[in-house]
């Protein structure tokens, strides 16, 4: 079962599922609201599905610090993972919940493991963090995920944001002073339907807990726009090549504190499951036609 298979990661587990042959539920907010508890238990309770996946989330981090969204924000993004959890272990199912590396406050030097301790600096990041803490309270059989800067080639996203603009505009302000991995939804369904392999097939399943799991190399912003300008441009999409201009935080406007440094140690998510990280570049590079042609 998949909740949140509107978004991004939903929709390429979605995809991924067809593809492989792997029976699946996919289910939308307008199809099923995390948020509606009695609901939930009675949807899970009548499709007995093997594993839920939570992909369901409040993500614009922006809109997340008016006022007036905050309220839903939390409702989503904690309450509604609760109801998730809560829902999947009335029903004696596991569940995938999907969280973030805004859960940091990007101070530290080295790569955030899952035994850092978190200090989110904003509100989607303190929501979050919470609903880490309610799922992992709500149901034992619980696998988080925590990864980083998402893109895909659906909705809206830094790769789709950039290409629009390249498209258009001859020079383009890029952030400089924060580094993360990036991480292709594709490669992220890939590590959930494979953990879904693993519940179902290893006898006594016990590897439950918080993982981290995102792209490789980490990068800037400025650097991942460079590297998306350079695959445009070797495929002769571009009639002008744009000017790409590093910037400060501090330049850009926004309402948003962010982590200056979200890099996440994968070593964890290696070590008990052999997992590699996401190679976005090869992500790019090999289906950027997808990034260009999707609503």
């Amino acid at each position: 079962m998949i909740l949140g298979a509107g978004g991004q990661v939903g929709r390429c587990v979605s995809d991924l599922s067809g593809f492989r042959g792997i029976e699946c539920i996919p289910l939308t907010r307008g199809e099923l609201d995390i948020c509606d508890l009695a609901g939930l238990r009675e949807a899970v309770a009548e499709l007995a599905p093997d594993v839920v996946l939570n992909a369901a989330a409040c993500t614009d981090v922006e809109r997340a610090e008016r006022p007036e969204s905050r309220s839903e924000v939390w409702s989503v993004n904690a309450s509604g993972a609760e109801n998730v959890a809560r829902a999947s272990a009335d029903a004696g199912a596991p569940v995938i919940h999907l969280s973030t590396d805004y859960v940091f406050d990007g101070i530290g030097t080295a790569p955030y493991s899952e035994d850092d301790t978190p200090s989110p600096l904003n509100v989607y990041g303190m929501a979050k963090l919470e609903g880490d803490r309610l799922v992992a309270a709500a149901n034992p059989r619980h696998l988080i995920l925590r990864s980083s800067w998402i893109f895909s080639p659906y909705s809206r996203n830094f790769v789709r944001t950039m290409l629009r603009l390249m498209g258009g505009q001859r020079e383009i302000r890029v952030v400089d002073d924060q580094v993360g991995g990036p991480t292709s939804a594709s490669d992220l369904a890939r590590t959930v339907l494979l953990l879904c392999c693993a519940i179902s097939d290893v006898h006594d399943f016990g590897a439950w807990g918080l993982y981290n799991y995102a792209g490789k190399p980490d990068v800037s912003w400025f650097s991942f726009a460079s590297f998306i300008r350079q695959t445009v441009v070797s495929e002769g999409l571009l009639r002008e090549v744009p000017d790409l201009v590093p910037i400060s935080s501090r330049e850009y406007p926004s309402g948003v504190r962010r982590p200056s440094s979200s890099r996440l140690d994968l070593s964890r998510i290696r070590s008990v499951f052999g997992l590699p990280p996401s190679d976005w570049q090869h992500e790019i590079r090999c289906h950027l036609a997808a990034y260009l042609g999707q609503g």
